[in-house]
């Protein structure tokens, strides 16, 4: 079964990181050269996706910049940040991040929380035979991560990541959730919950995704 939830997980994934990482880096620059003549900033930006599996989504991506410390010149502005997709196909995207820099951004840290609802609709290959699975996968997460400045933009931190994946069978006829809910139940796919803890390493003034 892990065929079937590692492309939407893979391509989701992927899709959330490299906007967020390329969102956030743009922003800060524009907002940190003109953060010192206001102590807080608003922001929000719409968005329309496209996407194998959860198709077109529309939503957007709001965030809020300020400082933990005023007097502090170094560190850059943290950020509390919401983004949130809905599909065509009813999937959606929720997920707020709270992203932080103090001590002269020698220490920074990222919590992030949220749900992630993919609708999978697609023809499914087995022994040369196709057959159509209609499934929901759901995904609630959240992640900590903790680092440090050890070396000039060089920084160690600890991470974790507890994430809860569960199956629903809504979304298609009656016959179809009942096929699919027979099929995982053959292969043994069930609810389950993952987490994992380790060492993060990080360079620049930004950070990684």
């Amino acid at each position: 079964m892990n065929n079937l939830s590692v492309p939407s997980k893979v391509r989701l994934g992927f899709m959330l990181c490299i906007f967020t990482s390329i969102a956030y880096g743009q922003v800060i620059l524009e907002t940190d050269s003109s953060f010192n003549k206001a102590s807080r900033t608003l922001l929000g930006i719409p968005l329309i996706i496209n996407n194998p599996t959860i198709k077109t989504g529309f939503g957007g991506l709001g965030m809020y910049f300020f400082k933990i410390n005023k007097k502090e010149k170094l560190s850059p502005p943290s950020l509390i940040s919401l983004y949130a997709i809905y599909s065509t196909n009813r999937s959606y995207i929720f997920i707020p991040t709270v992203r932080l820099f103090w001590n002269e951004n020698k220490m920074r840290a990222t919590i992030a929380t949220g749900t992630i609802r993919a609708n999978n609709d697609f023809d499914y290959g087995e022994n040369e035979d196709e057959f159509r699975l209609v499934f929901s996968e759901i995904r609630n997460f959240v992640s900590i991560d903790v680092s440090r400045r050890v070396v000039g933009h060089f920084y160690i931190g600890v991470m974790y990541l507890g994430t809860k994946t569960s199956y629903k069978f809504d979304q298609g006829s009656q016959d179809e959730n009942d096929f699919a809910r027979e099929f995982f139940k053959q292969k043994g796919i069930k609810d389950n919950f993952v987490s994992s803890i380790g060492l993060d390493f990080s360079l620049g003034d930004s950070g990684s995704c």
